[in-house]
């Protein structure tokens, strides 16, 4: 329990390391079975190594299980205060513990982030873990760095170790990530997956969605999650916003918008955009009656309605006079309305006073519930 030296006084034993020294100790044994007996003394000198331990963190990657952890390896090693030097002697386990003012590693532990609380330190003095989060925007911002320390031996120096969370540290799909700003890596990982993994009528709608990138500064007239720019040849730009609550983990919502069933989830989102950017393609395409105008054959006037969609919903778009649903985002997101457009050989406005951009939205909308069915590609994965 205790240990005294020449000219050093009497140490106590504090988180399992005292100060590196020859020391004149005293042991006790005590049976409390046997009354009256003296308690049996022996003194002895040991030499005593002042253990402390280091924590290290390696490269945080993004986990290919389908639950796109951020996984950072932790390493512990024994090691001796005065130089750091690493005590390969030493085996024992080491207990470790989030000192983070947001917790990080206990949110969404159901759906695969974990913090293992023990570090086994066998041969050659080191051990190590993996610590897998899910964190998720705090207060409009990505989460804070995530904090760690040893609760069970001396720490190496007083500072803890910290963990960056939301990590940026490579291009995970080149081609279709854009590098304007910055993607995180979950985010580029998951839009991947939702690429690779399309087949059928998703695979079709994603092809002219060439590119992809987050913006959590949207400017415009409405806050919104997601945007497809529309680019030359037909081609479009989708920007997502990572804040969305509930987008690093899909844990969506059912909501109603324009009497249509959706899922307020990072999934659905990106296959509205993906069908924004199919309707702007079908625009070039040489597919309709010519009716000699200015434009391709599927938008002789040129304008955002078209004669053919082969991909369904397929009435929406039609480029005719035809009372149609339309869903007014700007006014009405929560009814349907209707509105008739001006046919094939008349500019339709994107905005006032035809406002084409609400039959766009429809179309997208019915698309979106049609596909979004909140599964993961990969057996076992985040959605299950």
């Amino acid at each position: 329990r205790s240990a005294s030296s020449a000219g050093q006084g009497l140490y106590t034993v504090s988180h399992g390391y005292i100060r590196k020294g020859i020391y004149d100790v005293t042991a006790e044994a005590y049976c409390p079975e046997c009354q009256n007996q003296a308690k049996k003394t022996a003194a002895m000198t040991v030499d005593l190594y002042e253990v402390a331990i280091k924590l290290e963190a390696g490269e945080t990657t993004i986990s290919e299980d389908g639950k796109y952890t951020e996984d950072t390896v932790i390493t512990a090693t024994a090691v001796r205060m005065r130089d750091g030097s690493t005590i390969r002697s030493f085996a024992g386990v080491v207990e470790i513990e989030e000192m983070s003012l947001t917790p990080i590693y206990s949110q969404n532990t159901a759906h695969g982030a974990d913090l293992p609380t023990f570090i086994s330190i066998g041969v050659d003095g080191t051990g190590e873990v993996v610590a897998k989060s899910l964190a998720e925007a705090e207060n409009g911002a990505p989460p804070k760095e995530a904090i760690l320390d040893v609760v069970s031996h001396g720490p190496y120096y007083d500072d803890p170790l910290s963990i960056p969370q939301w990590i940026e540290e490579e291009n995970l799909d080149p081609g279709r990530s854009r590098q304007s700003k910055f993607n995180f890596d979950w985010f580029e990982a998951r839009v991947r997956d939702l690429y690779e993994q399309a087949s059928g009528d998703l695979a079709t709608v994603s092809v002219p969605a060439t590119e992809y990138e987050q913006n959590d500064d949207f400017v415009g007239e409405e806050p919104r999650a997601g945007e497809t720019e529309f680019l030359p040849g037909g081609v479009g730009l989708v920007r997502i916003d990572p804040l969305v609550s509930g987008y690093r983990v899909e844990k969506a919502s059912q909501t109603t918008i324009c009497q249509i069933q959706v899922r307020q989830g990072l999934i659905g989102t990106i296959y509205h955009e993906w069908r924004h950017a199919y309707q702007w393609s079908l625009v070039f395409q040489e597919i309709g009656v010519d009716d000699g105008g200015p434009g391709a054959s599927n938008s002789d006037d040129g304008d955002l309605l078209v004669d053919v969609v082969p991909v369904a919903p397929s009435n929406y778009l039609l480029d005719t006079q035809d009372e149609r649903p339309v869903c007014n985002i700007d006014e009405s997101p929560t009814v349907r309305d209707s509105q008739s457009q001006n046919g094939d050989t008349v500019f339709d406005m994107y905005k006032d006073p035809d406002w084409v951009r609400y039959v766009l939205e429809i179309d997208s909308y019915v698309f979106q519930s049609r596909h979004d069915t909140g599964k993961s590609a990969r057996t076992g994965g985040l959605y299950e």
